[in-house]
């Protein structure tokens, strides 16, 4: 009788430390759930600041919004930036537009050979040289060659053609490989009797 009222009470013990194992997960569940619950929740707090806080573009834009009007405001106070004089305005838009339009046109650039007299002519960005087959000329003329829409300005700064810094200005047309050039307005008639004619592109 003594034996089986030992093993009666050993039963239980057993149970009781089995409860006891359960509650060490379930511990750590929950510690896991509360953590990725915080991390959510910091996560969403964050991001609500930066919608409600500019970012560093916008303060940039103001900041620069607020110098203009600073460097506007006159010593009255009165922001004088729409009372600019209205032909400085006209010439600033004139002088951006030229700017714009005097960028080497790219059709322009290469090499061409005259179709008149085999006269070859490399224009490289605003500069040129033209050499020519013939005994007259020694060296080749280089210089200047400025472009603007379908028309350039030629001035010439060293060479043998005698043109000096006399500037030239002709029309010009390319349909694909062939170059088109008139004389609109040039003084050096050797240069003139030179370009004024049809080029091909090499």
């Amino acid at each position: 009788m003594a034996t089986k009222r030992k093993s009666a009470t050993k039963k239980p013990a057993s149970k009781r430390r089995g409860k006891g194992m359960g509650l060490l997960p379930r511990l750590i569940i929950a510690l896991l759930v509360l953590a990725m619950l915080s991390l959510a929740a910091g996560y969403f707090i964050l991001k609500w600041k930066r919608d409600k806080s500019p970012g560093i573009a916008e303060i940039s834009l103001v900041q620069e919004t607020e110098d203009n009007n600073a460097g506007n405001i006159s010593k009255n106070g009165i922001i004088s930036g729409d009372q600019v004089n209205p032909s400085e305005s006209k010439n600033s838009k004139a002088e951006k537009k030229q700017k714009t339009n005097e960028k080497p046109d790219p059709a322009l650039q290469g090499t061409w050979v005259s179709t008149m007299n085999g006269a070859m002519m490399t224009i490289a960005g605003e500069t040129f040289a033209l050499d020519f087959p013939s005994i007259e000329f020694k060296k080749p003329v280089k210089g200047v060659l400025k472009a603007v829409k379908a028309s350039f300005t030629i001035t010439d700064t060293e060479g043998d053609q005698g043109c000096g810094n006399q500037e030239g200005v002709y029309l010009y047309s390319i349909k694909g490989e062939e170059l088109t050039i008139i004389r609109k307005k040039d003084n050096c008639s050797k240069r003139a009797s030179t370009l004024d004619a049809t080029w091909f592109k090499l």
